[in-house]
């Protein structure tokens, strides 16, 4: 935020009033997810760094006293997985969208070994970038799962995630 209140870039260029209230909305909205654990945190590179850091901080605070969804959260620890989404645990909603959508595939899913294809099926859907702020690796969402028997679980923290915009 610039010394105006507005909210500028990285090159310090003010922004379009219309952008300044889309941005004060994210970011309102942003705060109170991660301030009272009600949701989990999906940062995309378009998102300013700084407000960005910002709601880190949050969510971090959130997740260390157990609020909300930081409470059960197996995102990063792993959970059993059977082939039944209703049993899942709290996880970030990233990952459960890609189980849910891999349930369907003809191709890739295997009632017996449920587990078995996901990674494969998420490299295969395209070729989605993450950033992982941690160690600033650019890397593919699919190297962030891992399965392990009817284990899954995230490699990265998704507060420490980026996901980079199609272009």
């Amino acid at each position: 935020m610039s010394g105006n209140g507005r909210y500028s870039s990285d090159r310090n260029q003010e922004l379009p009033f219309n952008l300044q209230l889309r941005l004060a909305s994210q970011r309102r909205l942003q705060l109170h997810c991660g301030v009272w654990g009600c949701g989990y945190p999906l940062y995309y590179d378009t998102f300013f760094h700084d407000l960005r850091d910002f709601c880190r901080g949050e969510v971090e605070t959130a997740r260390a006293a157990g609020l909300g969804v930081w409470s059960a959260d197996a995102s990063t620890s792993g959970f059993a997985w059977s082939n039944d989404l209703k049993n899942l645990p709290p996880i970030f909603p990233k990952l459960w969208r890609r189980i849910q959508k891999y349930i369907g595939s003809e191709t890739f899913f295997d009632e017996d070994d449920p587990a078995a294809n996901l990674v494969p099926y998420i490299k295969s859907r395209r070729d989605e970038r993450v950033l992982t702020l941690g160690d600033s690796r650019l890397t593919g969402f699919d190297n962030l799962v891992e399965t392990n028997g009817d284990q899954v679980k995230l490699l990265a923290d998704p507060n420490e995630m980026v996901v980079i915009s199609e272009k």
